[in-house]
């Protein structure tokens, strides 16, 4: 798994959509690989380089035997285009990803139907969340710290 995207950084969508993506991100990112942009029901913008979108893909498929229990490998992925739900599923995230490039500046366009979705306006923290990249609304990000926050003990009991 990718491991190179940590910290929390502010930034500012330009009035064509696009984000600068912080230097400590776009080294640890392929040169000329094409980024993979979904829009999540937390309301964030994840940005996933190609290798980490495809291992995400995988795991939304994870293989299964027979019995229902989960294949411990690394065999391709449990897709199976004769099931109802996983056509459905994959219909709908690769309906709502889009792809993009990082231009020479750094910066990413985000689609405005992405933008809409997470509700971002001007101010965007751009987080890394260890294998991706999450673009939030400022407002919608910092609420979610003190939602965290309040929770923080109990999260980390369970670890």
């Amino acid at each position: 798994m990718f491991t190179g995207f940590v910290g929390e950084y502010k930034h500012t969508l330009d009035a064509k959509g696009r984000v600068s993506l912080p230097a400590a991100f776009r080294r640890s990112l392929p040169e000329g690989e094409s980024l993979y942009l979904y829009a999540d029901k937390e309301g964030a913008v994840r940005v996933y380089p190609g290798s980490a979108y495809t291992e995400w893909l995988d795991k939304l498929f994870p293989k299964k035997k027979s019995s229902d229990e989960l294949y411990n490998d690394d065999a391709t992925n449990g897709y199976s285009p004769l099931s109802r739900d996983d056509r459905t599923k994959r219909r709908l995230i690769a309906s709502q990803t889009r792809e993009v490039m990082l231009d020479s500046a750094g910066r990413i366009s985000v689609p405005d139907d992405l933008i809409a979705k997470a509700g971002i306006e001007r101010d965007v923290c751009v987080i890394g969340d260890v294998d991706h990249i999450e673009l939030w609304n400022a407002d919608k990000w910092h609420e979610f710290q003190t939602a965290a926050a309040e929770a923080y003990d109990q999260i980390f009991d369970e670890i």
